[in-house]
């Protein structure tokens, strides 16, 4: 592997791997768990590892897959999100609850153990070391390792349909919420962005932090929001992006490049694009790579590997 090669996912397709002028694609056929992915990941030793849809989670070392089902005492197959810890663990959000694979055993986190929602679609961890969940109805959910504290609307938050998680470079946690705008959580209090705000739509799917400071939102079907902490600036078609549903961003350092995974492929916004007065085609479209159609791509499925 070269430094900054791109791994996106089509919905069915499995998992392609792009170096810029080169396409590998990897399927079931090649020993993926499924062909649907939704999460991916680099470890600490750089193994690549896929959550899928009813398949569990793969491992991929560069030359084979390792895969990782209830068998082997994943809480459920249907995995939609993984991150991995300070301390080396790997966690697993599932439709049955959360999962933590220390490399030898899985602990399992259900309602039964506390949990408040089995149904866990997003994962982060903080820089004081407590794991956050984001769930599909049930708000957002922290973990210091021996407690949970639930979030919602009750107290706060602006949806409790959470797509996405961050803590920005000063200690905030934001989140990208599928019902009401954006969140950020300093940790008191809840300071809540939407239509209101200059947000192009409510359902978010999507949210990072550049190196530059910037904020990234995407929405499901009203573009991409750049926020530089007083004013949104919103992308759509009209300024090259290739679809208005947004539903992964990842940002590739070493090519200066913001990527944008939609329903109609990869977008990709030069960071110096930014710096000129230009209003229009702004983004650089990939819907095919060397004849094989990219499409759909999926929530969290899209990696800038290290190698």
């Amino acid at each position: 592997d070269i430094p900054g090669n791109l791994w996106i996912t089509s919905q069915g397709g499995g998992v392609t791997k792009y170096e810029g002028n080169s396409l590998r694609n990897f399927t079931s056929a090649q020993g993926l768990a499924a062909n649907q992915v939704f999460w991916i990941i680099q470890d600490k030793e750089g193994n690549l590892w896929f959550a899928t849809y009813e398949g569990g989670v793969s491992k991929y070392d560069g030359n084979s897959f390792t895969n990782y089902t209830k068998q082997q005492g994943l809480a459920d197959n249907k995995v939609w999100s993984m991150i991995q810890d300070k301390k080396g663990n790997l966690w697993f959000g599932t439709d049955r609850g959360v999962s933590k694979f220390n490399g030898s055993n899985f602990t399992n986190y259900t309602t039964k153990q506390g949990l408040p929602s089995d149904g866990v679609i997003t994962i982060m961890e903080d820089k004081e070391g407590n794991i956050w969940f984001g769930t599909r109805a049930d708000g957002v959910i922290k973990f210091d390792g021996k407690s949970f504290t639930n979030y919602t609307k009750a107290q706060g938050l602006a949806g409790n349909d959470i797509w996405g998680i961050i803590q920005d470079k000063a200690g905030n946690i934001w989140f990208a919420t599928h019902d009401g705008g954006a969140s950020k959580y300093d940790g008191i209090t809840f300071t809540n962005y939407t239509t209101a705000e200059g947000l192009p739509g409510n359902n978010l799917s999507s949210i990072i932090q550049d190196t530059n400071g910037f904020f990234w939102f995407g929405t499901d079907a009203k573009g991409v929001s750049r926020f530089d902490g007083k004013t949104f600036t919103n992308y759509t078609t009209e300024q090259g992006l290739a679809d208005n549903a947004i539903w992964n961003i990842a940002e590739d350092t070493s090519r200066g490049i913001i990527w944008f995974g939609t329903t109609r492929g990869l977008s990709g916004l030069k960071e110096k694009s930014l710096q000129s007065n230009k209003q229009e085609n702004l983004f650089e479209n990939i819907n095919t790579i060397n004849g094989y159609p990219l499409k759909d791509v999926s929530t969290g499925a899209m990696l800038v590997d290290n190698k």
